[in-house]
């Protein structure tokens, strides 16, 4: 049995970008468990969260393959701790599925749900994933939807914080790279809307 241990508000960054229930494309409804880079991934092809895994305080098995995992239907409380478990054995009835748990700050359970592990193959966020810009590309045209950063940065914190958003590319047709205060370990990435 695998268990990741995940803040509250970092919970509810990665299920703002998820695909909501209804997206065709079934396997954005759900956040990545990446074993092998230690990251969760959550996208709904417009913006895209990861997050490193907290390996000190989760524990993950050796030989644990990357897993789709559906989110709750109920949101975390921000100071609250999700623990999802997930079963490693894939001869077990129980493969298929995981569990997600939220803990108040005083370490009550508060809720406790089960959720599937979607079966399908998640997109190669690592394709589109932009190095970090420099200081040197300018500004261009905004494209961009910028009620998706509010969503994912609300999603994080309750109060209002400093994000700085850099263009990766001097044309303005890449992603944004959206840097959150307090939080140097999340890359929020959004991509240009097309018309």
């Amino acid at each position: 049995m695998s268990t990741i241990k995940i803040q509250g508000n970092v919970y509810n960054a990665l299920r703002t970008c998820a695909a909501p229930n209804d997206e065709v494309r079934y396997y954005l409804r759900g956040m990545l468990v990446d074993s092998s880079n230690s990251l969760l991934v959550a996208t709904d092809g417009h913006r895209l969260l990861t997050y490193p895994i907290d390996r000190e305080q989760s524990e993950i098995g050796a030989d644990l393959p990357d897993r789709i995992v559906s989110m709750s239907t109920r949101k975390a409380d921000r100071e609250g701790l999700i623990v999802v478990e997930l079963n490693d054995d894939p001869a077990s009835v129980d493969y298929m599925h995981a569990t997600i748990t939220l803990f108040a700050r005083s370490g009550k359970q508060k809720w406790r749900e089960l959720v599937e592990v979607i079966d399908g193959k998640f997109p190669d966020y690592e394709r589109v994933l932009p190095d970090r810009p420099s200081e040197k590309i300018a500004t261009a045209a905004l494209t961009y939807n910028p009620s998706l950063i509010g969503s994912m940065v609300d999603a994080l914190t309750s109060k209002p914080v400093a994000c700085r958003v850099m263009p990766t590319d001097g044309k303005g047709e890449g992603p944004l790279w959206v840097e959150v205060a307090g939080f140097p370990d999340a890359v929020l990435i959004l991509m240009p809307m097309r018309w």
